[in-house]
């Protein structure tokens, strides 16, 4: 419900064609990597930081796992 709220509220704005819906997949394997490693970085290499403080980075861990395993596939007639 929230991402079908979402990208309609986006499309309402610009609209979205089939080639950038086909990559969004993609993109939030990428997104869920990318934060995998920030926090394993941060753990692993912590910077000299009173405010940092380093997070489980199995949390993205699993979210990767699951977007490489249940690729997440909008339906473009749901935006309609």
């Amino acid at each position: 419900e929230r991402v079908t709220a979402l990208m309609k509220a986006y499309v309402a704005q610009r609209p979205v064609s089939a080639d950038e819906l086909s990559l969004l997949p993609g993109l939030m394997r990428t997104a869920a990597l990318r934060f995998w490693i920030s926090r394993l970085w941060d753990l692993h290499l912590p910077r000299d930081s009173s405010l940092l403080k380093p997070h489980n980075p199995s949390h993205f861990e699993r979210i990767l796992h699951q977007r490489a395993t249940q690729p997440w596939h909008f339906e473009a007639n749901v935006l309609k």
